[in-house]
């Protein structure tokens, strides 16, 4: 036990002797601004004066008395009714036996049999991250850490977008740049993907595929664009975060969310919930 935890118990029992069953988590030991306060001061007979109907003051000396003082060197009482410790030498130094004996996982807390679901970069799988998607993974996973190092259950989540326009885009710019590594008509996409990634994809595509692409139907070759693509700039991605550190236990597909209209039922079910703005 840490001698926070340790001075919190001492005061819950001191307050029970006094007739009060305070619950631990209500007791606040902070350390003290100015060391010649002491090490450590609470507020506690300040905080619980009225339920023991005395003045903090008074209240504070009946909790002195009731100490137990092993780790104690001397305790002060300060108007309006501060308690103020001074501990003994040894009780400051057994945290580093704490330490060494915990090594890595000092200051981890107990499991608390709680899942947290952590959402984040969720980029685009449509071109190469940047720094902000960096960022934002340093802060996922960081957040994520200290979760797990606090005891709780964590998943990190990758929210694939999948769906929509821009992977119609995606599909339509490595088409176009396939066309144009073999000297056919081409035509870019206005709101196309025009960086190197994309140029590299097409390359492999007709690596892989020589030009069967062009004898495939329109709808055939573009449902399988959009799925390479996804395919080469997700793998990409993945490969990026991993050199990063950082690695997900989940990817969540919006076109797999989407399948079967299950969006549009779920709004139906809740329909007598919400409400539709403009």
């Amino acid at each position: 036990m840490d001698i926070l935890n340790s001075l919190k118990l001492n005061l819950q029992n001191a307050l029970k002797a006094l007739g009060k069953d305070i619950p631990l988590e209500d007791i606040v030991i902070e350390h003290s601004k100015d060391e010649a306060h002491g090490d450590f001061a609470t507020n506690c007979a300040m905080k619980f004066s009225k339920l023991f109907g005395k003045r903090p003051n008074l209240l504070a000396e009946d909790i002195v008395s009731k100490l137990d003082m092993e780790l104690i060197d001397k305790v002060e009482v300060a108007l309006p009714g501060f308690i103020n410790f001074y501990m003994k030498n040894v009780s400051l130094s057994k945290v580093i036996e704490n330490i060494i004996s915990k090594d890595e996982k000092y200051g981890s807390g107990e499991p608390k049999n709680k899942k947290v679901n952590i959402e984040f970069v969720s980029a685009n799988p449509t071109g190469l991250l940047h720094v902000g998607t960096a960022r934002g993974a340093a802060i996922g996973d960081s957040i994520s850490r200290l979760l797990e190092f606090y005891g709780y259950e964590v998943t990190r989540e990758y929210y694939i977008n999948d769906a929509g326009m821009q992977i119609d885009h995606l599909a339509e710019s490595i088409y176009a740049r396939y066309l144009e590594l073999q000297n056919l008509p081409f035509k870019l996409p206005e709101d196309g993907y025009y960086g190197e990634d994309v140029i590299d994809i097409a390359k492999q595509l007709i690596a892989e595929k020589g030009n069967s692409l062009l004898k495939m139907d329109e709808n055939e070759r573009f449902s399988f664009l959009k799925e390479y693509g996804i395919r080469i700039e997700l793998g990409r991605i993945i490969n990026h975060l991993s050199a990063f550190n950082v690695n997900f236990d989940v990817f969540s597909s919006e076109k797999e969310i989407r399948k079967d209209n299950a969006i549009e039922k779920e709004i139906e079910f809740l329909k007598d919930h919400i409400y539709e703005l403009d």
